[in-house]
């Protein structure tokens, strides 16, 4: 019976022309690890796993990471090269805060700019890079929403997400951060 449904509800959204949000096993909020530096990084909101993320700098060096979540643990493996297979070049244990769930996820392509209005070609590209995704309210000091049929994230100093955003990013909006700039490219997208 709960399978026919799941059908069923997969029937009506392919007949309206829209498909399900995408979803992505995660990392819990304040989880940490120490990155390959020996700095220490710890999540404010969740992180997708096993999504393989590729980034390329201006030079066409390429090295790949993907985080992984399950019940024995958790950990980011990062290669030297442009898949996630393989022996990895090196692994970062993560502390979890909490198990592994299931949850919702936006992939992009990242473009980094070393200008402040995303001109020119790009010093640093991420493709397949995932967030967490929730419309249902303020979550870890931002709002997610869909604007023009494209993910929006609206950043808040403060957890009640009060006033005005500290930081807007829109999908396909170059965002300038005095002399640098990124722009996000959906291509995952939870609101279509």
């Amino acid at each position: 019976m709960m399978y026919s449904m799941l059908v069923l509800v997969g029937l009506v959204y392919a007949s309206q022309g829209r498909r399900l949000l995408a979803t992505c096993n995660e990392i819990p909020a304040g989880s940490s690890m120490k990155n390959e530096n020996g700095q220490l990084i710890t999540f404010h909101d969740p992180v997708p796993a096993d999504k393989c993320s590729v980034e390329t700098d201006d030079q066409g060096h390429t090295r790949a990471r993907m985080f992984n979540c399950s019940t024995s643990g958790a950990f980011e493996n990062y290669y030297a090269g442009s898949t996630c297979t393989g022996t990895p070049h090196g692994s970062n244990p993560v502390t979890l805060n909490g198990a592994c769930a299931s949850g919702g996820c936006a992939g992009y392509t990242h473009y980094e700019y070393q200008n402040g209005g995303c001109h020119g070609p790009a010093d640093n590209t991420i493709t397949n890079e995932y967030f967490y995704w929730n419309t249902n309210g303020c979550m870890y000091n931002q709002t997610m929403s869909c604007t023009n049929g494209v993910p929006q994230i609206k950043f808040y100093n403060n957890t009640a997400c009060s006033g005005e955003a500290h930081f807007i990013m829109t999908s396909g909006q170059c965002n300038s951060h005095g002399h640098n700039s990124d722009l996000f490219n959906v291509t995952d997208n939870p609101c279509a």
